[in-house]
């Protein structure tokens, strides 16, 4: 396989992800309002490290330090939009 052929496989990969991660911020969304409306707050350190843990055990051992930068990054990201959409929130009421 030559690297034009790497390319378009990661291509389509990214696309994926890209359209995974969308539908996962939308779940974030009514997450972050439910926890708003319950008081709740938005981390959730022990389901982190579960999930985590979970992900980096399916993971091959190779790039398992990978996949647990991976997950922190994506909690991180979830985080910071809840926090936006709680504080968005908290302004129109």
């Amino acid at each position: 396989m030559d690297l034009e052929e790497y390319r378009t496989q990661i291509n389509g990969i990214d696309e994926q992800l890209t359209g995974l991660f969308a539908r996962r911020m939308r779940i974030c969304r009514e997450i972050a309002v439910y926890k708003a409306e319950n008081g709740l707050p938005v981390a959730d350190r022990a389901r982190e490290r579960e999930i985590t843990e979970k992900a980096a055990a399916r993971s091959d051992p190779e790039i398992e330090k990978y996949t647990r930068t991976f997950m922190n990054g994506l909690f991180e990201i979830s985080k910071a939009y809840q926090r936006e959409v709680i504080a968005e929130k908290t302004e129109n009421c």
